[in-house]
Order: structure tokens, then sequence, then C-alpha cells
């Protein structure tokens, strides 16, 4: 279902967003950093065939949500020697694990993503590979060795399934980013999420990201997980939002002043990280958001305050959508019934839809609000669009005074709701409205 399409379905959002300037399906596309939506792929808790097939099978049910961007977790086949599980441990950087299908299968969903509007970025594991990799027995002084000349796991760390890569061999360079353009050159792919990035050299990002750029015809998206401000001087577009999740859970957790978030004394929104209320680290390790948060309120509202505030672009975490409970991990199979809580799905989609519809919520400035230790109130506004986001990141109702710019009457998008604003208000426990003077 093309995105044009979604609209006729949804009256109320359409009849109060169509005065405002919109985006046209043409404009919302990767070209545009500041539009992208992530959409993160666990293999191996995404469907029961755990393959390529199965993300090809849901690309309308990934159109319903926006995404333009599709980050697969790694495709390579995964070392078997020390083996924990983990799609990490990469065996061949150039083969498609066979449990997920072929060069064939990979390059048809590439295909079928461009056709909806989305691209497609593979999960690349610079740092270390597998014990069985190849390359241990063909060039062992592409990697770490100790001072008896044996490769070693990456130090401090405790990933002792996998070998450490030695950055001072240039041919060990040369031959990664070689295995990196392979994927560009035979399925069309669009970038990277490069895994680890703190732990490898600033100089071979930069040396990797000049070389595919140079040569590809094509803007790529690459997306360093990692924290160190080098990675956009690199040449990354984004970088993770470490910072935020943290911060996050702070005030939803543990009570913290919403003045502690960095965007209440920031106007302009954040164009280079990418921020999520769960990935698959987060989901394994932590917990699901509706188990970390305490409910699929709190998750909920977690998610509209991640979304609306500009913090960075928005990671959407494949099952989160459906309020998955518990761990999800990314070692061993699962299942997710995509039909569980179909009023979570449609609260994502919801929400989704209007960061599409209204440019104000991607590249906005906002304006903040000082309402008190617990009330999240601001303004995002671009050129004739100026949406209120009202938030309540607490488990019971809050009440606070109403600023006098924005007394007056208002209508809440997502409910078409008219509100009238005046000297105090209240919200519900876990709440979250964004709305339109009327």
């Amino acid at each position: 279902m093309s995105k044009k399409v979604l609209f006729l379905f949804f009256p109320i959002v359409l009849f109060f967003s169509c005065s405002k300037e919109t985006i046209s399906p043409e404009i919302f596309e990767l070209t545009a950093l500041q539009d992208a939506v992530v959409y993160e792929v666990n293999f191996k808790a995404y469907s029961p065939t755990r393959n390529l097939q199965a993300v090809i099978d849901r690309l309308d049910n990934l159109d319903s949500l926006e995404v333009n961007v599709i980050w697969l977790m790694p495709i390579y086949p995964e070392g078997q020697v020390n083996a924990v599980g983990s799609p990490y441990a990469v065996a061949d950087y150039t083969e498609v694990n066979p449990d997920l299908g072929d060069l064939n299968k990979l390059t048809e969903l590439v295909g079928a993503a461009h056709a909806h509007g989305m691209a497609v970025i593979l999960d690349w594991v610079a740092n270390h590979t597998a014990w069985d990799n190849p390359w241990i027995t063909e060039h062992p002084d592409w990697y770490t060795q100790d001072g008896s000349g044996n490769i070693i796991s990456p130090p401090g760390t405790g990933w002792n399934d996998v070998a450490d890569l030695n950055y001072s061999n240039n041919n060990m360079r040369l031959a990664m980013i070689d295995a990196m353009w392979y994927w560009i050159t035979e399925t069309g792919i669009d970038g990277f999420r490069c895994d680890a990035a703190d732990l490898v050299p600033f100089d071979f990002w930069q040396q990797a990201n000049d070389s595919l750029r140079s040569r590809a015809n094509k803007t790529l998206f690459m997306l360093a997980e990692g924290a160190r401000p080098d990675h956009l001087t690199a040449g990354f577009d984004l970088n993770f939002g470490w910072s935020w999740y943290g911060d996050l859970k702070n005030v939803m957790n543990s009570n913290a002043d919403v003045g502690s978030l960095p965007v209440a004394s920031s106007t302009a929104p954040l164009h280079n990280r990418l921020v999520f209320t769960t990935n698959h680290d987060e989901s394994a390790w932590d917990a699901a958001p509706p188990t970390l948060f305490g409910s699929q309120e709190a998750a909920l509202t977690a998610f509209a305050l991640t979304l609306t505030s500009g913090a960075g672009m928005p990671l959407i975490y494949g099952t989160q959508e459906v309020g998955r409970t518990g761990t999800v991990s990314f070692f061993n199979q699962s299942t997710t019934n995509w039909l569980s809580n179909p009023e979570i799905l449609q609260a994502y989609q919801d929400l989704m839809r209007l960061y599409r519809i209204h440019p104000a919520l991607r590249r906005g400035n906002r304006e903040w609000f000082d309402t008190g230790y617990h009330m999240i109130l601001f303004t995002r506004s671009w050129l004739n669009d100026q949406l209120l986001v009202m938030i309540n990141p607490r488990d019971v109702e809050i009440s606070t005074v109403c600023p006098e710019t924005l007394r007056g009457v208002w209508v809440d998008l997502l409910t078409g709701d008219q509100l009238v604003l005046q000297d105090a208000f209240s919200a519900a426990p876990y709440s979250y409205r964004i709305m339109i003077r009327n």
C-alpha cells in the first residue's frame, strides 16, 4: 500500500492537517536525512521463517509506520568456533547466511524496498570476525596478537566468540572496504550501520567513507553505532544517541526532573544522531519497552517523547510496534506475534503518520515551557506549521499552570478532541497529546 493511499483511511488526521504544510512522498526519501525513519530487523525474532523473505512479506506493514530506512542485522554466515549464537561473529564478509536466503533473495529484498521508497542498510562488523573466518588462516597478520603471536579477542570486552582485527595492517583495511563495496555493487544496498564503531580507528572510518562515497553513484546512508563525535567528521551521517536513552530512563523510571533532558535547554533539532526507546541490545540486555518502562502506556509515552522532541532521528526496533514484552534475544530464536496488541500497533502508526504529515515534528525548532518538575510541554515550529506537544511521563495525573502564550483552543491531532487551555490544565498518567491551534 502506498503512502498516498494510507492517508485516505484516516480522515480525522487529514482534516486537521490539510491546511498546514505537508510533505510529499517524493520528498520524504533518503536524500533528506532529517526525514529518516529507521527500522531495525532482528531476523531471529522477526518471523517463524526468520529469513529475508519475511521482510519482503512485511514491507506494506513497514510502509504503514512511514519507514524509509531498513536496517538489517548481520546477514552473514555465523561462526561456529567458540560460538554463542551471535550474528556479530561473522564467518564470511561476502556471503549470505543460508538460513536467511541467498544473494538473489537479498537483491530481491533491496529492489522491493526501493519500490516502497525505502533504503536498505546492512549491519557491518568491522572490529572483529568469527574464529573460523577464512582471514584467520589466510591472513593471521590481519589480527591483533599477544606477545606469543596468538590472535586475541577484543581486549576488555569479554567477547570470546570473536577475534580482534588489527587496524595497523593496511591490506586488511583495503580488504574490509572492498567487502563493503561488494554489497553495494552486487545487491544495490544503500549503506551500512557500523557496529562497535567506537572500537575502530577514526582514520579507517574516514578512509572507508571517502572510498565508498566517491565510487557510489547514489547517496549512501552511513550510521555509526558509537558516541564519538569524530564519527561525524569521518563521514558518517549519524551516530547513536546513547545519552538520550539514559536521560529518558532517568525521567521515566527514576522520576528525574524533566528539565534535565537536553532538549529542554536547546531549540534546534538534532539530525545527526539516532534516538530510540529500544534496539536489539537494549531489548536483549535491558528489557523490551513495556517491561523496561513498566507498562504499554509508559512505553508509548516514552516513544512519543523520543519521536516528537527533536532529540534525533527515530529508530523503531522490529517487535516494539506490537508491544512485545520481556526480553528479545538476538542470540536465540523466538517468535513475534504480529497480531498481538493491535491497539499498540495502531498507536505507533498514528504517531508515525503525524510525524510524516507535519514537517515541524521532523525539522522544526523547539520552544520548551518550564511547567515544573513533571510536565513536558513544548512547541515545534517550521514555516507555518506549529504544533504543541504535551507529555506526562509519570504514573499519576499531573496539573500545571498554562503559559499565557499557549492559552486558547487547540485540537488533538490523534483524537480530534478540542481542548481549551486556560489558566491551568491536567494530563492523565503516561499520556501524550500532539495539538494544533483551532
